[in-house]
């Protein structure tokens, strides 16, 4: 395991030695995201661009470039995660399944797409739709309501 800066304060383990990802200062507090979810091990917020209303990116808390590197037990507990994050986007957007990706090639911090589609051609946009605020605020709630409402048994 690499020598880790600033964990203690954060919970969020960057190798000694090695800049910060744009993930990590979100994480850390420093870059201002909507976020849906967030555990000792894991972060869920949306991205800067959305592909549809409710895309939300599921980030380990600690900087590895990528998911064949990461580590137990974030592996785990990250796909563990995408399930009930997965299922709460199904349930605040409606939508007909949650399509994921892992590509990784603009932020060197491994990144899990959870994406909302009503269609196949909904992962295959080459251009995120523009939001307003107010829709990624009005999303932001009712994706961490269901969150709660699955953490209490309700539906």
């Amino acid at each position: 395991m690499p020598k880790l800066q600033d964990e203690q304060q954060s919970g969020v383990v960057v190798p000694q030695g090695t800049e910060p990802s744009v993930f990590s200062k979100i994480m850390r507090g420093e870059i201002a995201r909507l976020k849906v979810y967030e555990d000792p091990w894991t972060c869920a917020f949306f991205p800067k661009e959305q592909l549809n209303l409710g895309h939300t990116l599921l980030v380990p808390k600690i900087q590895i470039d990528s998911f064949l590197e990461l580590p137990e037990p974030y592996y785990t507990v990250l796909f563990q995660n995408s399930r009930k994050v997965g299922q709460a986007i199904l349930d605040a957007t409606g939508c007909a399944r949650i399509g994921t990706l892992i590509h990784g090639f603009e932020v060197p911090h491994f990144h899990y797409h959870l994406i909302p589609m009503s269609t196949a051609a909904d992962i295959w946009k080459i251009k995120p739709v523009p939001h307003t605020e107010s829709e990624l605020e009005r999303m932001q709630t009712l994706i961490v309501a269901a969150l709660r409402n699955r953490q209490t048994g309700r539906c």
